[in-house]
């Protein structure tokens, strides 16, 4: 089944951005040490906060990606500064090819997600695209009418209910499992979601509509809520609707 190539190249496609962002954060830890070595320099004599740490290294990294090291690290000894632009090169090329890598994949899985039969329903909503519809196929993990229903799905993007709980992030084991929450999914959907409200204000689409009407509801159940809270809570319900929807499309 196409879903199930999809699935299988979104894995591959997971693990190297896992990898690149790992190398990158090894990169950018580099440059911390570097700048606690060499914190005299950089801050004067005396006790510096982590935070400021933090940030000065985030400039380094960005310096030596920009070749502007020198004058971001002025006066730290040259052979200090050559050592760390070495130990980036690794590092960043390592990044950078699995960059390369995922803009492969994710060529590959839209084109495999513009043979599916409900490919061009999801075209025709205003905002949605066929990378996002590889991708949400992709991370739903199997073909979409294995699931129960939509409820499950949405449980799968973190959009269901434990017990009386939205699923969240929970440090406790036993619930963290009971929640199955994955922000990665999370913010994936949500993203889905934002493209098609952006895109459909212009055009005054359904699924806008669907928000509008969401936002005037909340504003008329919970005055008392600040307006982010209700537009949140009217951007969940688009992305429950918009899985829901897939859901139905892929079932028929």
């Amino acid at each position: 089944m196409r879903e199930l190539e999809i699935v299988d190249l979104y894995r591959h496609y997971r693990w190297r951005e896992q990898t690149g962002i790992a190398s990158e954060l090894r990169a950018i830890a580099r440059c911390r040490r570097f700048v606690v070595a060499n914190a005299p320099v950089f801050f004067g004599e005396g006790e510096v906060q982590f935070e400021k740490i933090k940030t000065q290294a985030m400039k380094v990294y960005k310096s030596v990606k920009d070749q502007t090291l020198n004058e971001v690290a002025a006066g730290v000894r040259q052979l200090e500064l050559l050592m760390l632009a070495q130990d980036l090169v690794p590092l960043r090329e390592h990044a950078r090819a699995m960059d390369g890598l995922k803009s492969l994949l994710v060529k590959d899985m839209v084109a495999l997600a513009k043979t599916l039969p409900y490919a061009e329903w999801w075209a025709g909503q205003d905002g949605l695209a066929i990378p996002g519809l590889a991708l949400v196929i992709g991370a739903a993990g199997r073909p979409l009418p294995d699931y129960r229903d939509h409820s499950a799905l949405w449980k799968r993007f973190g959009l269901g209910l434990v017990g009386e709980e939205r699923q969240r992030k929970c440090k406790d084991a036993e619930k963290a499992l009971a929640h199955g929450y994955d922000p990665i999914r999370r913010s994936m959907i949500w993203r889905v979601a934002q493209a098609a409200i952006f895109a459909g204000k212009r055009k005054d689409s359904r699924l806008y509509q669907t928000y509008a009407a969401e936002k005037t509801k909340q504003e008329e159940l919970h005055p008392e809520l600040k307006p982010i809270v209700r537009h949140m809570r009217a951007h969940r319900y688009v992305a429950k609707r918009i899985l829901r929807d897939l859901y139905r499309e892929a079932t028929r």
